[in-house]
């Protein structure tokens, strides 16, 4: 699984082979401006989570994408917004 960033969109794409490729989803953030890093995480209970860095927002938005076709915003948090200022 790829996830590609594009404005205010994360595009969340299958890639089981070069000749298979097809978009699962597309999920869009009002609070994440110009996206510009993605990692993914999976806990111990086998969650798998995307981390979206966002350049203008200064924020991190947390994304539930253990299914792929589903896609869940599961929290952000924002630099110099409730008490936070560690980005």
């Amino acid at each position: 699984m790829k996830y590609y960033h594009v404005a205010l969109a994360v595009f969340v794409v299958m890639v089981s082979a070069h000749s298979n490729i097809s978009m699962a989803d597309e999920v869009n953030f009002d609070a994440l401006d110009e996206p510009r890093w993605i990692t993914t995480i999976t806990n111990e209970l086998g969650s798998t989570y995307a981390l979206v860095a966002s350049y203008l927002d200064n924020a991190v938005q947390l994304i539930d994408v253990t299914d792929p076709a589903k896609p869940v915003p599961v929290a952000s948090i924002r630099d110099g917004v409730g008490g936070f200022d560690g980005l």
